[in-house]
């Protein structure tokens, strides 16, 4: 990571959202994350406060959660689950003429376990996580948000911002599975720095 400072010229953040920050740019090879990760305030310690109580990481798709440390949250309590390939999800996915993002998404709250929620990859989740919001039928205890793409991508992660749910998410369009599993694993390995300390 002493590389990753260097290509940021003597630019620092508080911690833990600088351990966040080198750990995006590390598993994209790109300095510009520094500029473009927003956090809600005080979003990494809620983040980890979170998983200290053993909450669960939920995410929208397998691409995501295979990259999450699984063992590590364990070690925490918690685990890392997606919901696309659960029965219900798939038959209402099918019902509906919705994508099983968007049914693992009602799947997930309708449950009222208080999870940290991950959107990765799907920008149809992610508006209708904030429709559900609006509905009152979603109340997320945290949201990682890091689609990628160009059709409404970033303008749902600026609604995102509207909300008062603490959040990390990436501005614009750039992002991907791969950042939302390194925020993830930033916040968690996080935890594992401040035992050691």
């Amino acid at each position: 990571m002493k590389a990753i400072e260097g290509l940021l010229e003597g630019r620092t953040w508080p911690e833990p959202e600088f351990s966040v920050i080198k750990r995006c740019i590390h598993v994209t090879g790109d300095p510009g994350y520094a500029d473009i990760l927003k956090f809600s305030e005080g979003a990494a310690n809620a983040a980890i406060s979170l998983i200290i109580l053993g909450t669960d990481v939920i995410c929208d798709a397998k691409s995501t959660s295979s990259l999450v440390n699984r063992n590590r949250l364990r070690e925490a309590g918690g685990e890392v689950l997606c919901f696309t390939s659960v029965p219900e999800v798939i038959d209402r996915a099918k019902t509906m003429h919705i994508s099983r993002s968007v049914a693992a998404l009602e799947y997930e709250f309708s449950s009222q376990k208080p999870a940290i929620t991950v959107v990765g990859t799907s920008t149809s989740a992610l508006i209708h996580l904030c429709d559900l919001m609006d509905a009152g039928k979603a109340n997320p205890a945290f949201v990682v948000a890091t689609t990628a793409g160009f059709a409404d991508v970033a303008e749902s992660k600026e609604r995102l911002m509207t909300y008062d749910v603490p959040y990390i998410l990436t501005k614009g369009t750039r992002g991907g599975s791969a950042v939302a599993a390194a925020i993830c694993n930033a916040l968690i390995y996080s935890i594992l720095d401040r035992q050691q300390t």
